[in-house]
């Protein structure tokens, strides 16, 4: 659902992969009214929106990841995008990640 040209969802994932060479796009995933993911391609370059003008989530979390690791996050070969320890502000969005993941894996919610 969109409201004012927001997506509004309960779990969403930004990822940016500025450690890849040359462009680094920033991905949205999010949660979808049907159990689902969904996902956007953010604009970059001048005038680009910020995540905020983008999604109005319940939990929103995100960073700066290496490709790989956010493959392997994917793919259900790691808990998170960044594999180790937590790089950044922010340990307890580690259930937002884990969310995302299970929609992508199509697995069954813990409990």
């Amino acid at each position: 659902m969109r409201r004012q040209g927001r997506l509004v969802v309960s779990h969403a994932v930004w990822l940016c992969a500025c450690s890849a060479e040359g462009d680094a796009p920033t991905w949205l995933i999010h949660a979808t009214d049907d159990g689902g993911v969904g996902w956007e391609r953010i604009p970059e370059g001048p005038g680009s929106p910020d995540i905020s003008d983008v999604v109005d989530a319940e939990h929103l979390t995100g960073g700066h990841f290496d490709p790989v690791g956010v493959l392997a996050w994917v793919r259900g070969e790691q808990d998170r995008p960044w594999g180790g320890a937590w790089p950044g502000d922010f340990p307890e969005d580690g259930f937002i990640y884990e969310e995302i993941q299970r929609r992508i894996l199509g697995r069954s919610p813990k409990g």
